[in-house]
């Protein structure tokens, strides 16, 4: 069960975990190097607005357990000190909540 196996074209993120778990190397690859450049993205996040703590949905829930350590990292080197300990958790919707939230921002919107 390769990357390779669950794509038509190119690489589809929601097959990277399952691929990744499988053992696949290219999947593996591809999610350390995803979770390197969020890593470096979130920095600058936690840099401009101070959260608590970090909370991913959607697809990124999903294979957030093999990016974790490299997410860590990341923000562990590069983050101003008082940031270096902002835990990274899965949104609770996991994979819906990106719909869920366009449905919300849907309802409650000026329509008129």
């Amino acid at each position: 069960d390769g990357i390779r196996d669950h794509c038509v074209t190119g690489v589809q993120t929601c097959a990277l975990p399952i691929s990744a778990r499988n053992g696949d190397e290219t999947a593996c690859k591809l999610v350390n190097e995803e979770a390197k450049w969020l890593g470096v993205g979130l920095v600058n996040l936690l840099h401009l607005y101070s959260p608590e703590k970090i909370v991913l949905g959607g697809g990124l829930s999903q294979g957030l357990d093999l990016m974790r350590a490299g997410i860590e990292a990341e923000i562990g080197a590069h983050a101003m000190v008082p940031f270096r300990t902002v835990p990274v958790i899965p949104a609770g919707l996991a994979g819906d909540s990106g719909i869920i939230g366009a449905a919300s921002l849907f309802q409650f919107s000026d329509r008129t």
